[in-house]
């Protein structure tokens, strides 16, 4: 008569001692599984603004006509929108309020789709523009100068 085998398996300490091994791997690569999504999302946020500045290129060449990439803030969201000029003075704010310059792109929410990325200056910024005067009001992190139409 056969001696039934002694069972090959893991005993309940050995298995919790592998549980928390798991746990504790998991529980120090969090923080670089964090850095990494927010970098991430940084970087698909970047791309995403300069595909909406290759569209108005894109645009202007086509068309032959001026075109603005015009910023606002919205519900504590940035919003881009693509505008083409109506009326040969180049796209302004005014002519965008009367209808004159039209909308053929956007717009194009940042918040909705990057949720963890603010455009702003950092607390503190000091800085001064391109031409060495003070930027002003830091409440309004996106200008193109005096406009917040490029």
């Amino acid at each position: 008569m056969r001696t039934p085998k002694k069972g090959r398996g893991f005993s309940l300490l050995e298995s919790l001692i592998v549980l928390a091994i798991f746990g504790f791997l998991a529980a120090i690569s969090l923080p670089a599984l964090s850095r990494l999504y927010r970098k991430t999302a940084i970087d698909a946020a970047t791309t995403d603004v300069a595909l909406v500045f290759t569209v108005a290129r894109d645009f202007a060449i086509r068309s032959g006509r001026h075109t603005g990439v015009k910023w606002f803030s919205k519900d504590g969201d940035v919003v881009l929108s693509v505008y083409e000029d109506g009326n040969g003075n180049g796209v302004l704010s005014d002519d965008i309020k009367k209808g004159i310059d039209r909308l053929v792109a956007g717009p194009y929410f940042m918040r909705g789709k990057y949720p963890y990325v603010t455009f702003s200056f950092l607390p503190d910024f000091k800085g001064l523009d391109p031409s060495g005067n003070p930027i002003g009001d830091l409440s309004d992190p996106v200008r193109f100068g005096r406009s917040d139409i490029c």
